[in-house]
């Protein structure tokens, strides 16, 4: 279980990078990954590091034009 609140870190920095490299697909599949584990293993996507997956998904989604998107993202930002 430490390994995967590791791995959920890990891949919120890695959407990070791929944001930086403006590979908005991966940055999208890194988000959900580190979501997933959020959800799965603490049931609890309102952690401080939910936030910055969020936003870092809703710049991915921007950046792809789905600006709908971006925008549920930004306000599940919010909303934690």
């Amino acid at each position: 279980i430490a390994s995967e609140r590791t791995n959920m870190t890990l891949h919120a920095n890695a959407a990070q990078a791929a944001l930086k490299l403006s590979c908005y697909v991966q940055a999208v599949e890194h988000c959900d990954k580190a979501l997933s584990i959020a959800d799965f293993l603490h049931n609890n996507l309102r952690m401080p590091l939910c936030t910055k997956v969020y936003q870092r998904r809703a710049m991915a989604f921007c950046a792809m034009q789905q600006h709908s998107r971006a925008v549920q993202d930004l306000q599940a930002a919010l909303d934690i």
